[in-house]
């Protein structure tokens, strides 16, 4: 199987990012509002849930991948947890060195996080063997 055209991965990125936040927010809603489960909770499991999808859709429909799993989900998992230390820095320095606007601070780093994720995912992560 080949990767699909570049235009063709963006727009399948976007709309696994879409469904992701969809499976994300519902699911921890769904279980905090309705389960009795705590917020922590809640968000555990929806974050897990949400991230296994994405790994999931994006091997197997947005990319296409071909190499095999173990070195695929490592890489995977390398860059969502950099991009989780990215976003705590991005928040630190916006709101608490800056004292920017939270929402606006976390608009940005959403953005830089999007941007992150589908470069490595692009050109690392999901890269086809040479």
């Amino acid at each position: 199987m080949t990767h699909p055209p570049a235009r063709a991965r963006l727009i399948r990125f976007a709309l696994v990012g879409i469904t992701t936040a969809g499976i994300y927010y519902g699911l921890a809603w769904l279980l905090f509002a309705n389960t009795g489960a705590g917020a922590l909770v809640a968000s555990s499991i929806a974050c897990v849930t949400a991230l296994v999808f994405n790994y999931r859709a994006h091997y197997h429909w947005t990319f296409a991948a071909v190499a095999p799993h173990g070195s695929v989900l490592a890489r995977y998992l390398v860059m969502v947890s950099l991009g989780t230390v990215l976003n705590g820095a991005i928040m630190y320095w916006g709101v608490d060195v800056r004292s920017g606007n939270f929402f606006l601070v976390q608009s940005i780093a959403a953005v830089s996080i999007v941007a992150w994720n589908l470069c490595l995912s692009n050109w690392w992560v999901f890269k086809a063997p040479v």
